[in-house]
């Protein structure tokens, strides 16, 4: 897998961590409890994004990425 960190307009400071090799997990966006990371796979490539931003900014900018259908 792969992370980066960056810092982005109005998302601010951020990582996206991508790996590859996972099949059958969620297409939809899932978040956890505090809304500081989302994750969703995309055929075999599994995402989280993360970072210290509200939940409404985080699925924005999941969805930029191609991010399925939000869930929590």
């Amino acid at each position: 897998g792969i992370e980066i960190a960056f810092e982005a307009g109005p998302l601010g400071e951020a990582s996206l961590f991508a790996t590859r090799g996972l099949r059958g997990g969620p297409a939809a966006l899932t978040g956890s409890d505090d809304g500081a990371l989302l994750s969703w796979n995309a055929g075999d490539t599994a995402y989280a994004l993360s970072g210290p931003q509200d939940d409404a900014v985080l699925r924005q900018a999941a969805g930029l990425l191609g991010a399925g259908a939000a869930t929590h």
